[in-house]
């Protein structure tokens, strides 16, 4: 059950993340209330998350990550929380950093982001490198992210290149918002990434670099 406080709001995006979701949102519920926005899962996730007593949006059938991420941000909008952060459903990035998110989120600062210490794919080395060149953020890549409520009704906008996230944190440095990056001690995913594998996904992420370059304003 959603609690009065509306404090914190938990965004975990899955899509067929059965195996996990349950570790993740029972070390996930101390810190805040969770949304499960599921991208129409073949498998347990809706079930599972359920039986844990979470509150669960699903599309009827998969519609992307970026999708899931949206729809997370419209509630988090309509219920008025003062602070979201969002962390992936696979078990990478250790439900912990959620309570360390949260106590960096006062004051002037008003987006943090993770930075993972073990990255594999090429396209993201290549994004981060960049990234951190011509924006100066570690690893906008990250999963796990969190903003204020302030910072999100102002710059939320319905994004252009499947990678909201990404154009939110790149905004929020075109913009001069303080961003604060935390290391995170991240696991690799033993099985397949829900994005892919090889030259396609590494093409993919590197042509998103290119479009938030070349088009994100403030």
């Amino acid at each position: 059950m959603l609690n009065n406080k509306k404090d914190l709001l938990i965004l975990i995006p899955a899509f067929n993340e059965g195996k996990t979701i349950q570790e993740i949102i029972k070390k996930a519920k101390k810190y805040g209330d969770i949304l499960i926005v599921d991208d129409g899962s073949k498998d347990e996730t809706v079930k599972n998350s359920k039986q844990n007593g979470v509150k669960v949006i699903s599309h009827k059938t998969n519609l992307g990550y970026n999708q899931a991420i949206n729809t997370g941000y419209k509630y988090f909008l309509k219920k008025k929380y003062n602070k979201i952060i969002s962390i992936d459903a696979d078990g990478q990035l250790p439900p912990i950093y959620i309570k360390i998110f949260n106590k960096n989120l006062i004051n002037n600062v008003h987006v943090v982001c993770g930075v993972r210490q073990k990255v594999t794919r090429f396209g993201e080395k290549f994004f981060i490198f960049f990234s951190k060149l011509f924006f100066g953020l570690d690893d906008p890549l990250c999963g796990l992210k969190g903003f204020t409520y302030n910072f999100i009704k102002k710059n939320y906008k319905n994004p252009k290149f499947d990678t909201i996230n990404t154009e939110l944190i790149i905004r929020a440095k075109k913009n001069s918002y303080k961003v604060k990056h935390i290391k995170i001690d991240n696991r690799l995913r033993k099985d397949e990434s829900r994005f892919g594998q090889g030259a396609k996904i590494n093409f993919f992420i590197i042509f998103t670099f290119l479009k938030c370059f070349f088009y994100i304003k403030k």
